[in-house]
């Protein structure tokens, strides 16, 4: 599936590399968030079956049970795009004491084993919209917070290990294991006493982000995420550039999760700029909802508030009626009544444009007006019209500075000119001149001071209720994402320039690179 359409189910993507997730595991083991070393054995029970226990150390380890005492470090691979990810345990040192299989029963004897070295890998699905409460699968209370009330602590890397009950825990991934078969079989039973118990946690413990977040209600509700799946991309050319994709919808985008999230075809990551992660955002949320919409429909209201006093028009098209989209240029007929005695053309076209380390949408655009009136003397037929002309330009840059989007706007008149005339017969009726008059005393006013250039700058004064100027949501936005995107290690992610970030695709879609703050 081309990587775009997964907006047709989604609003914004948030993507980490293998490498950055690893990373930042590997640093969580290390400070002592993650409990390093695992101590693990296990006893039957009267019904035959094996129960495991995690000790403090392995003095608290029953004589004569099984156990491993290892220095293990979490990390995953991301092997195959899909919903699945490879957990993998990294043993860096330990010891393993299983039955030797020759003796039976209390007569067999423990064999010790070197872990130095080995992997234990398995296949963890994380497409919650897997999980149903159907009566047969029930999502855990932090699966059903995932689908339905995202909040900002979401966003950590803790998710990876919510749910993974309903999982095939005890397959092992070949490629990624690499330890005795007494291993694998030793861990096989652990997961499935995992799964009786209904602990949802590997090997006990969840990697939680440190401090606390929060999500700024102030943002636009087309960038408020309301829920969230996963959907992983392999790249076999460059593996540590393979992620785990977060995919969002948001308030005022799709609204709610409709199903899985297809598989991604492409990475959203090159290897000559790898930022630790990236944002996405579907043109439906950022560009259109909140800048080629509104600019639309105040550039249509306060032009017709003018146009109406003296030409017989209507207001012309709306949003979607007048846009047609043609490779990276936008195109929109507000108006095109061309002919007859009243006359309105009002359209623009947007170029999206990427420069290096911004966005610029690149507006042109005309507005034409034209009134004739005439009238059947006796003697002769009285006429008289009059026309006016602009013509327009603008660029909206969009950048990063300083963790925050940035949206700096400017417009002028490129071109004008009016015309009108009135035949001989017509200079009896001085109604037919204040007709005219009309007409022009509207190119005066467009024209005269800038007044024109002001009106495109106001219709980019976009208001978001409840939040006030449309940079003032973009900034609540910027800082979010300062607590939105957390790490196990609490460590946080800016928004960051580079040469492709921000940057632009032809659908509108805006790709955002995330620094390691």
């Amino acid at each position: 599936m081309e990587n775009t359409l997964i907006f047709n189910q989604y609003d914004m993507v948030i993507s980490f590399t293998e490498d950055a997730i690893n990373a930042e595991l590997k640093k969580l083991a290390y400070e002592g968030t993650i409990k390093q070393e695992i101590v693990l054995y296990r006893v039957l029970n009267a019904q035959g079956i094996y129960d495991y226990t995690i000790a403090n150390s392995n003095s608290d380890v029953p004589q004569g049970a099984e156990y491993i005492d290892g220095m293990v470090i979490p990390g995953i691979r991301i092997d195959h795009s899909g919903s699945n990810v490879v957990l993998v345990l990294n043993f860096i040192s330990g010891k393993g004491y299983f039955a030797d299989k020759n003796g039976f029963g209390p007569l067999a004897k423990l064999q010790e084993y070197d872990m130095s070295n080995w992997k234990y890998g398995f296949t963890v699905n994380l497409d919650l919209t897997s999980y149903k409460d159907d009566g047969t699968h029930k999502p855990s209370p932090a699966v059903e917070q995932q689908l339905k009330n995202f909040n900002a602590g979401n966003l950590s890397i803790d998710c990876l290990f919510l749910d993974f009950v309903s999982s095939d825990l005890k397959t092992t991934i070949p490629a990624e294991t690499s330890c005795p078969a007494e291993m694998i079989e030793f861990m096989s039973f652990y997961f499935m006493h995992l799964n009786s118990t209904g602990n949802p946690y590997i090997l006990g413990y969840s990697a939680n982000a440190s401090g606390s977040s929060s999500f700024s209600q102030n943002i636009p509700p087309q960038l408020k995420p309301v829920g969230t799946d996963y959907t992983m991309f392999s790249d076999p050319n460059y593996p540590a550039l393979s992620n785990l994709n977060y995919t969002l919808v948001t308030q005022g985008g799709h609204g709610s999760i409709s199903g899985s999230p297809a598989t991604l075809d492409s990475n959203w990551f090159n290897p000559n700029s790898t930022p630790a992660g990236k944002m996405i955002i579907s043109s439906q949320c950022l560009l259109e909802a909140l800048i080629l919409r509104p600019f639309y429909n105040n550039l249509q209201q306060q032009t017709i508030a003018q146009v109406s006093q003296h030409v017989n028009v209507g207001a012309g098209n709306s949003y979607d009626a007048a846009k047609s989209v043609q490779g990276n240029a936008w195109s929109f007929n507000i108006s095109n009544v061309n002919g007859g005695d009243d006359q309105y053309v009002n359209n623009f076209a947007v170029v999206l444009q990427n420069a290096g380390n911004a966005i610029n949408l690149e507006f042109t655009g005309g507005v034409h007006i034209y009134k004739e009136v005439s009238k059947d003397c006796f003697f002769c037929t009285a006429r008289a019209h009059a026309s006016a002309d602009i013509q327009w330009k603008g660029v909206v840059n969009i950048s990063i500075a300083n963790g925050q989007l940035q949206l700096n706007k400017s417009f002028n008149i490129t071109g004008q000119n009016s015309d009108h005339d009135t035949n001989s017969c017509a200079d009896a009726f001085s109604w037919m001149g204040a007709i005219i008059g009309g007409i022009l005393d509207v190119f005066t006013f467009w024209t005269d001071n800038g007044m024109f250039s002001n009106l495109l700058s106001d219709a980019l004064s976009i208001n978001l209720p409840g939040i006030g100027d449309l940079t003032i949501g973009l900034d609540n936005f910027s800082n979010s994402i300062n607590n939105m995107v957390l790490t196990p290690t609490g460590s946080k992610y800016n928004l960051s320039p580079s040469g492709n970030s921000p940057a632009i695709d032809q659908k509108g879609d805006v790709y955002l690179g995330l620094s390691l703050n």
